[in-house]
């Protein structure tokens, strides 16, 4: 099990490597520069897109998150929507084609707002593609989510927890009922990739995702 798990993320690391190689090639259109703004989270000039990714043990419909993204930000915005399941893990190809699919599209800018299960988010985490929350919402909204702030165990050479967690980096959606039917019962946190092109866009949607957990 222990040797699957290196195996893994050996591959993965070494995927993420050549996509990132691949990113940095020329003919890019460079994403909006993100600078603090007057409270003290970042901001980027406004756009007129949104990519927003799903990935989990488990993908279904998405008209409750798209009315609800829709009716966040308004007219005038273009909404991509992209999914992909990585199983069980009883098949670790479908696992593993799934993490190259996410890592490929965060890798090309073509991901802004991510939601995910906690398997997946943790090890997007550890490999620190997210932006840290304190980058998107204030201190006092970060506090107020209590234990809905998500942040998650680093592993050792072995996968076990190294007693390390990662920086604070998104929010706990698990049970909203924008999110349930995409993703039943599954876990869900929402993240902004850590390169994304459209940032006002997916920090809008996620202040209003944070709201909500405040809320329940």
């Amino acid at each position: 099990m222990k040797a699957n798990v290196k195996r893994v993320s050996l591959l993965l690391a070494l995927v993420m490597i050549m996509f990132t190689f691949a990113a940095c090639g020329g003919g890019e259109t460079a994403a909006p520069t993100a600078v603090p703004g007057e409270d003290g989270t970042l901001s980027a000039d406004k756009t007129d897109k949104l990519n927003v990714y799903l990935i989990s043990s488990y993908v279904d419909g998405l008209d409750s998150l798209k009315s609800f993204i829709s009716d966040t930000l308004g007219d005038g915005v273009t909404i991509h929507y992209d999914t992909t399941f990585t199983g069980d893990g009883s098949d670790p190809s479908v696992q593993m084609a799934g993490m190259m699919k996410l890592t490929a599209a965060i890798a090309a800018k073509e991901v802004d707002l991510i939601i995910a299960d906690d398997t997946n988010a943790a090890r997007n985490a550890r490999s620190e593609a997210f932006y840290e929350l304190s980058d998107i919402l204030t201190a006092d909204e970060i506090s107020a989510l209590g234990d809905k702030a998500l942040s998650y165990d680093m592993l050792d050479d072995e996968g076990n927890a190294s007693g390390e967690k990662t920086p604070v980096c998104g929010v706990d959606i698990t049970g909203d009922e924008v999110i349930t039917p995409a993703m039943g019962s599954s876990s869900a946190g929402a993240f902004v990739a850590g390169n994304a092109a459209n940032l006002e866009n997916a920090k809008t949607v996620l202040k209003a995702l944070a709201a909500r957990a405040q809320a329940e």
